[in-house]
C-alpha cells in the first residue's frame, strides 16, 4: 500500500516537470483514465457599450394669408439624436479544469488549462522507499 501511494505521490510530482531525461529508467510515461473534469468558471465583470437613437418630430408652423382667409400650414421634420449608453454584463469564462483521474487504483486531482478527455498522459517515476 506504501508502495503504491508512494508511486502516485511521485507520478504526482513529475506531472509537472518539463522534461523527463532519456537515460533514467525509473521514469516512465502511462496513461491514467479520466474519472471527472469539472469546469472553473470565473465570473467577469465587462462593460458593454451601445449606441441608442432616438427620433423626435419638430413641427414648424407657417401662416400665410389669402384674400378673407387665414391659412396655416404645419411642417413636421423627423430628427434623430443618439447617445452612447455604458452598461455593465456579467460573463462568465472557463479558467481551466478540475480534472480527477485514476492511476495505479488511485484518485488523483490536478487543474488544467484543457479538458483531456476520457483519458490524459502522465509521469510516472518510480523511487525506492528508504
Amino acid at each position: 500500500m506504501k508502495t503504491k501511494l508512494a508511486m502516485l505521490l511521485s507520478a504526482l510530482c513529475c506531472l509537472h516537470a518539463p522534461l523527463i531525461q532519456a537515460g533514467d529508467a525509473n521514469v516512465f510515461r502511462d496513461e491514467a483514465r479520466v474519472v471527472r473534469v469539472d469546469p472553473i468558471l470565473e465570473t467577469v465583470n465587462m462593460p458593454v457599450t451601445r449606441r441608442v437613437c432616438e427620433r423626435s418630430e419638430v413641427s414648424e408652423q407657417t401662416s400665410a394669408a389669402t384674400i378673407g382667409e387665414d391659412i396655416r400650414r404645419r411642417k413636421s421634420q423627423h430628427r434623430r439624436s443618439c447617445r452612447f449608453v455604458e452598461k455593465m454584463h456579467f460573463q462568465e469564462r472557463v479558467t481551466g479544469y478540475r480534472v480527477t483521474y485514476r492511476y495505479a487504483g488511485h484518485n488523483a486531482v490536478s487543474r488544467l488549462p484543457y479538458d483531456p478527455g476520457e483519458s490524459m498522459p502522465v509521469n510516472v517515476s518510480l523511487i525506492p522507499m528508504n
